[in-house]
């Protein structure tokens, strides 16, 4: 039907492309459109009212002409406007007043997505808020804004992509719980991404929260994921049972509601005293309980009146027993409450006899040490149970041939009682009733003793016991030779031959000094074992070597030597030993070198660059001095005096016999040396004052006048108990000092200093003139 405009209105029509919308409006008088908006800014616009019928029904709109910026404006957003009061919104934050900057960043940060809010929709949102920002604010909150808001659009995507969403889950549920009478209980349960609402319930039935009994152990609980309860106060009957943590589901379309399964919590009562029960009969404390060896019998422990049910063991003397079952059970009428039965089946040996049966209840309300116990005798009846007396592990073990005296006695325990008898390697022997003594025992006592005992009821088990008489241990061979000759560097070997009872043990004797071995003062053990194998043979294993053997009778130790072994070794000089002694108060230095060598040395020398100094000989500061015999081996020395830096460096030694010619370069360090006794003597004044050396803060510099194209060798000196490197630099009162007593240094890190400082001034705008680079640099 053709649309029909109302008397005395104009009709106002234009493109699809003007600045022109419509919308259905209440009806209302033709008034300026600025002050239905409330704007300031205002573009070119007009507004109209329209009537428009179809039909019976009238409608009645509002047609706003807009014109300049706001009609290009609105051409952007007039498809996503669906209402009259949706334009009306829009043109009060497109050219309404300004809000103050404070409200507009308190509604970004307020700001929260919708459940069913597309992502690019809430952070237009968010960027259509920071655009409001008046002019005026400052420009580093503006930037921090659309800084937050860019940060924005990772975190919402992926808060709201399809089947992303996280689901509540139970971090921790509660769990079992005891507590005595009127304590505090809590009941743990945290929930991760939690947005329902959390609830409990006690056997079934929901529980609300009560100041005072029932409270969140979380004062904000539904702020947080902790959904934990604390109970006051626990009573019995009124707080036991199972308990159970809820969550809602976080909105109606959630399946992530949260049920956790039940956790006891139980108050403790303290139940009575166990009981015995034999054949339905309740026991009094200590009665016996009379059966067969080989039967079988049931008893059984009651404990009642428990809360939690009471933990029963049953114990025979020390040993624990396993029952065989346990049964715990509600009171009629006290369901809190339990009666505890537990069933003991028992075997009746001859092990058993005279033992006593307890049954031990165990509850946290008992009294320290929170159990109690019934008691129960066992009268056991069985053939007869034989033991042997006087045979001792320590007394068996050391009969000693000659000296120790064997007595034994046979101990029948049998019920009705039995009689005894002694055997020997299975043959019955004669003695003195029940004891067997022999005095003094020899090897041919050693064997299988038995003892054995009888009653009406039966022959007992044998029990047997082995006599080993001990006898000390005696070398009986020892080789390959008494005397023998190898070579340098080369392979021997000794073997030693022994009896004894028990097994003797071997070691090889060294002595180094001397060939006897009854007089040697430096000998040591190198070997345990019958064998003794020498490898790569060198002169330090000349000497005499004895094959001791031992072996422990009792407390005392019995050994036998052998005959000495002599080694004699033949070769080439070889370096043993080799030291570098530096006297400080004469300024002297000896280079010392130790050699071993079969035949003696025939000539030696000591070699400092184009230097040569044969054995004995002096040169200027230098002297050789003739070899000293040392321990076997030869000692030589090469004295160095008044040592300089000059004096560092390698000194090689060269020394001759029939077999060979060795030589050994020895390192010499002069300067270093005497920096270290020197720093000994502060350090120790400095420790008289009660102080102590801060290692991490000690430097050490070389002074020197070495040419400018020699720079004193990398070493360390040694303060205390820490390794210093010498430096080549170090700063002193604010100087920088070199090895060389300059301030070369000093002055190139002053001037890298002043350039850091000039540029730093160069970059500051002057005074007048504006910030400009010629203004700066005129300034400068």
């Amino acid at each position: 039907m053709p649309r029909r405009e109302a008397p005395g209105v104009r009709n106002d029509v234009e493109d699809e492309d003007s600045g022109r919308f419509m919308t259905e409006a209440p009806p209302a008088t033709r008034e300026p459109f600025a002050a239905i908006a409330g704007l300031q800014r205002r573009s070119a616009l007009t507004i109209t009212i329209t009537i428009v019928v179809f039909g019976s029904s009238v409608s009645v709109e509002k047609l706003c002409r807009l014109h300049g910026e706001a009609a290009v404006w609105f051409r952007g957003v007039k498809s996503s406007i669906a209402s009259w009061e949706d334009a009306l919104q829009r043109l009060r934050a497109m050219y309404g007043a300004p809000r103050p900057p404070h409200i507009i960043f308190r509604d970004i940060f307020a700001s929260e997505q919708g459940d069913r809010e597309q992502s690019e929709v809430f952070i237009g949102r968010l960027r259509a808020s920071i655009a409001t920002l008046p002019s005026a604010s400052n420009a580093t909150c503006n930037a921090r804004a659309a800084a937050a808001a860019v940060a924005v659009p990772a975190v919402v995507s992926a808060a709201n992509a399809p089947n992303r969403v996280a689901q509540q889950q139970f971090i921790e549920v509660p769990s079992y719980t005891e507590v005595d009478p009127d304590e505090n209980a809590l009941l743990i349960c945290r929930v991760s991404n939690k947005r329902g609402v959390c609830s409990w319930q006690r056997n079934n039935k929901p529980v609300g929260m009560h100041r005072g009994k029932y409270e969140w152990a979380t004062p904000r609980t539904r702020m947080t994921g902790d959904c934990s309860i604390v109970i006051h106060g626990a009573k019995l009957h009124m707080d036991s049972g199972n308990w159970q943590c809820q969550v809602t589901p976080s909105n109606f379309d959630m399946q992530d509601a949260l049920s956790s399964p039940p956790a006891a919590l139980v108050v403790r009562a303290e139940p009575e005293p166990p009981r015995i029960l034999f054949n339905g009969t309740l026991l009094e404390p200590k009665r016996k309980i009379m059966l067969s060896a080989g039967t079988r019998a049931a008893v059984v422990c009651k404990v009642r009146y428990g809360s939690p049910p009471a933990h029963v063991e049953w114990h025979l003397d020390s040993r624990r027993l396993t029952p065989l079952s346990q049964m715990n059970t509600s009171e009629i009428g006290k369901p809190d409450l339990w009666t505890t039965r537990s069933i003991l089946e028992i075997e009746a040996t001859r092990f058993g006899y005279g033992k006593q049966l307890a049954c031990r209840a165990y509850h946290p309300s008992y009294p320290v040490p929170h159990y109690r116990n019934a008691y129960a005798l066992l009268d056991v009846a069985y053939i007869p149970l034989v033991s042997i007396i006087g045979a001792e592990k320590n007394v068996i073990s050391n009969l000693e041939e000659g000296i120790s005296t064997l007595s034994l006695e046979c101990k029948a325990d049998g019920n009705p009682a039995p009689s005894v008898w002694w055997t020997k390697d299975g043959q019955e022997i004669m003695t003195n009733g029940s004891r067997l003594i022999i005095a003094p025992v020899t090897r041919k006592h050693s064997g299988i003793y038995g003892c054995l005992a009888k009653n009406d009821l039966g022959i007992s088990e044998s029990i047997k016991i082995e006599i080993d008489v001990k006898y000390p241990p005696r070398v009986i061979w020892v080789g390959p030779e008494l005397r023998l000759d190898v070579d340098l560097y080369s392979q021997t070997t000794f073997e030693c031959i022994a009896d004894g009872n028990p097994t003797p043990s071997y070691q090889w004797y060294h002595c180094p000094r001397t060939m006897d071995i009854n007089m040697c003062l430096d000998g040591y053990i190198m070997e345990s074992g019958s064998h003794l194998s020498l490898y790569n043979v060198t002169y330090s294993h000349r000497g005499s070597y004895a094959c001791i053997v031992e072996n422990l009778i009792g407390t005392k130790r019995r050994s036998h030597r052998s005959k000495a072994l002599t080694l004699n070794v033949s070769g080439p000089p070889a370096t043993k030993d080799v030291e570098i002694v530096h006297e400080g108060k004469s300024n002297m230095a000896l280079l010392k070198t130790t050699i071993c060598a079969e035949p003696p040395p025939k000539a030696a020398h000591w070699i400092r660059e184009n230097l040569r100094f044969d054995v004995p000989s002096a040169y200027g500061r230098y002297e050789a001095t003739e070899k000293e015999l040392l321990d076997g081996c030869y000692l030589y020395t090469l004295i160095v005096e008044d040592v300089t830096s000059l004096d560092e460096g390698n000194y090689k030694f060269y020394v001759e016999n029939d077999k060979g010619v060795t030589n050994y370069i020895i390192t010499m360090l002069a300067h270093v040396k005497w920096a270290e006794l020197g720093t000994e003597v502060v350090v120790a004044k400095i420790h008289v004052l009660g102080l102590e050396i801060a290692p991490n803060k000690t430097k050490a510099l070389w002074f020197h006048r070495l040419p400018r194209t020699r720079e004193p060798p990398d070493s360390r000196v040694r303060v205390g108990e820490h390794d210093v490197t010498l430096g080549r630099y170090m700063k002193y009162l604010g100087l920088t000092l070199d090895s060389r007593w300059g301030f070369g240094e000093q002055f190139d890190r002053l001037v890298l200093r002043i350039e850091r400082i000039a540029c730093a001034m160069h970059r500051l705008p002057p005074y007048l003139g504006g910030p400009t680079e010629e203004v700066r640099h005129s300034t400068l």
